[in-house]
């Protein structure tokens, strides 16, 4: 694990409250807000998905740590909108009214923002 292990292992246990606290440490530090995306957050769903894929989480588990990684990216959304960024356009995602079956649509948007976020830099 890199310099961002107890942010990597707070979103892989989906302990929202230290993750954030964590995300806060690291930009405090001088890290960017890049490094944080790419070598903590994604590291930990990228860690979360191989155990998911073994068997070794389940659903629920996942959801809680990219719900935890949700709320670490709303922490660093302000420092990527800083830049000069060309939009490349728009994506409208969403379920059929009423769906309460919308984990992969949540997943999928939550990837996509984290894509955004990472052409932005």
């Amino acid at each position: 694990m890199s310099g961002f292990k107890a942010l990597i292992e707070s979103v892989m246990k989906g302990d929202i409250k230290t993750a954030v606290a964590e995300t806060q440490s690291a930009l405090d530090a001088g890290s960017n807000a890049r490094d944080i995306l790419d070598k903590g957050l994604i590291a930990a769903m990228d860690e979360v998905g191989e155990r998911f894929s073994k068997g070794l989480i389940f659903v629920p588990q996942m959801l809680r740590s990219a719900k935890t990684m949700q709320q670490c990216m709303k922490q660093l959304g302000p420092f990527f909108e800083e830049g000069d960024v060309t939009s490349k356009g728009k994506v409208l995602i969403g379920t059929v009214k009423g769906d309460l079956h919308d984990i992969g649509k949540n997943l999928v948007a939550m990837m996509m923002e984290a894509q955004d976020s990472r052409s932005r830099t």
